[in-house]
């Protein structure tokens, strides 16, 4: 029995282009650079077609202990999370050269109550205690902690924007359905990994939609 696949064109005001997805990793390991696991969710996302990658949510299972600056305040306890974003970049189509990104402290999660001035758009509960939860933190809207992607995307950040970015709700639950993000291409893979905390253990969600206008693959 073969398997046909068809290229098709999504409009950027198509349901399966407006709709994000939440996609769910296992826990993370604890201690630098711990890895989501593959118990009760993915181990890494790997893109099926050309999609978004939005924003970030947090399930904290285990508290972190770090202190960290965000937007001018100390907050703590916190812990950090980084994003790794693995594409192939060779494009004569005789090989394979996978090239990996690392933002470090991608997202900071902190407090026992949500800090609105130096956390502004994320929601949730309790973030850095056991069972709490935060979120969305869009793709390079970090709080405040940084300014530019490594691979250059143009993403959206709430309040003055600077070069390569666009003031708006780029974010899921944002004020619009935002063009910025990271594209993925077929194949591509992401996930989260925490930071440096020693404890700190978390359940990362990441908020994905097909990509509109570019060939998308559908069986």
């Amino acid at each position: 029995m073969s398997q046909q696949n068809t290229i098709r064109s999504v409009s950027y005001d198509q349901p399966n282009a407006l709709t994000r997805i939440g996609v769910q990793q296992g826990t993370t390991a604890a201690g630098a650079n711990g890895l989501p696991s593959g118990t009760g969710g993915l181990a890494k996302f790997v893109a099926w077609t050309n999609m978004i990658l939005w924003g970030v949510s947090f399930n904290t299972v285990v508290a972190g202990t770090s202190t960290y600056t965000v937007n001018g305040t100390q907050l703590n306890p916190a812990y950090a999370a980084s994003l790794v974003y693995i594409t192939n970049t060779n494009t004569t189509g005789t090989a394979v050269a996978l090239n990996t990104q690392t933002v470090a402290n991608f997202a900071v999660i902190a407090g026992t109550a949500l800090n609105t001035t130096a956390q502004p758009n994320i929601l949730g509960y309790s973030p850095c205690i056991a069972g709490g939860a935060a979120g969305p933190y869009a793709v390079n809207t970090l709080g405040g902690t940084n300014t530019s992607m490594a691979w250059g995307t143009n993403t959206f950040v709430s309040g003055t924007a600077t070069s390569g970015q666009t003031s708006g709700g780029g974010y899921p639950g944002g004020g619009g359905i935002g063009i910025g993000g990271l594209p993925l291409g077929i194949g591509d893979v992401v996930y989260v990994q925490n930071g440096t905390d020693t404890t700190a253990t978390f359940i990362a969600t990441l908020h994905v939609s097909i990509a509109p206008v570019v060939g998308v693959v559908t069986a």
